[in-house]
């Protein structure tokens, strides 16, 4: 079924800059937007009400978020941003990785929109990527904090009623490896089901095993060294195995390089051409035939590229719309309400944030 998505630009200085938050990544942002692009007005609140009504619950909760976060000490400097539901109540609540009070922040959702007082945890230095994945038995959310500051990362174990317990750091390697981003996942199933870590920073990509009790086996390390400077990393299932894969943004060959998992922490290795300097990934169901798409955000290029998947691991032409300036991260979600997959990007220097709607 062909797609035609619609571009929308909102400013969003009416968030205070939470919905920047929401899709920043760990690369500077370069020289900020002018002060009167960060002012609340009227015209803020124009943009905003000609949104789509299912992107109005967004911002509104991006709005709860900057006030909760001021409030309680969790909006230093934001790095990374994710929805899961830690307390097993049915809805999404928010952890927000504190770069620069070496914390992350975790909110839980009180089911109306709003979040109750967050929670604070002391993890390492310069915390600046997230990922979730159940490292016991147990099998709740828990998370892993990579931090870059120190070349390592930490993994928090929740009880299921949204409270953690801090293990760690494990670390990254030798040499130490100061972390762009951070995944979880099963890399090695073909032995045990338990989940693995897998982190990128400069040319390298590593990962270590789990060990199914919260602990990571940091002894191990495996990866590769594909050279350029890898800026993200996301994991999932892009081909026809049951092997967890992975997707790397290579910023400095202009590539996102895919990572077929062979089930035993070993991956092979395609390169799909992107715009300048690509900045982040996400991943999904974007041309609605049930594959799993790639959108990427090029930072130079103040583009996004749409890169159909295959189901088999192979890749299509990416199709390219333009954005704001300097794009520097991607989410996904359904803005309307119509089950179709919507893509919201993060424009650093305009200070904006790009919202393509699909149209089926």
């Amino acid at each position: 079924m062909e797609i035609i998505w619609l571009v929308l630009l909102i400013i969003v200085p009416l968030f205070a800059g939470a919905i920047f938050m929401l899709c920043r990544q760990t690369q500077s942002a370069g020289p900020g937007p002018q002060a009167a692009d960060r002012r609340t007005d009227s015209r803020a609140v124009e943009d905003r009400r000609r949104l789509p009504r299912g992107f109005g619950p967004m911002g509104l909760l991006a709005g709860d978020l900057a006030g909760g976060c001021n409030a309680h000490n969790c909006n230093i400097d934001n790095h990374a941003i994710m929805f899961a539901d830690f307390d097993g109540d049915g809805v999404d609540d928010l952890v927000t990785a504190d770069q620069g009070d070496n914390t992350i922040s975790v909110l839980l959702a009180d089911g109306q929109g709003g979040f109750a007082p967050a929670d604070v945890y002391a993890v390492g230095t310069a915390p600046v990527a997230l990922a979730v994945d159940s490292f016991t038995p147990a099998g709740n959310r828990d998370l892993v904090v990579g931090n870059q500051g120190t070349a390592n990362y930490h993994v928090l174990v929740s009880d299921g009623s949204g409270d953690f317990t801090t293990l760690g750091p494990f670390g990254t390697g030798n040499p130490p490896m100061p972390l762009a981003g951070i995944t979880a996942a099963s890399f090695n199933s073909v032995q045990d089901p338990f989940a693995d870590v897998f982190w990128v920073g400069g040319p390298y990509y590593r990962g270590s095993p789990g060990n199914n009790d919260g602990t990571i086996n940091d002894s191990i390390v495996v990866g590769g060294n594909p050279g350029g400077n890898l800026v993200a990393v996301i994991s999932g299932m892009f081909d026809a195995g049951n092997t967890a894969d992975l997707v790397v943004v290579d910023a400095a060959n202009d590539l996102v390089r895919f990572l077929p998992g062979n089930g035993q922490a070993g991956f092979g290795s395609v390169e799909i051409a992107v715009g300048a300097n690509p900045s982040a990934v996400a991943a999904g169901n974007l041309y609605t035939n049930g594959n799993t798409d790639l959108a990427v955000v090029n930072r130079n290029a103040d583009t996004v590229y749409l890169i159909p998947g295959d189901g088999f691991g192979a890749w299509g032409t990416p199709t390219s719309f333009a954005v704001g300036t300097a794009p520097s991260g991607v989410a996904l979600g359904d803005l309307d309400g119509d089950t179709v997959v919507d893509i919201v990007v993060c424009n650093a220097v305009s200070g904006d944030v790009s919202v393509l709607l699909s149209n089926p």
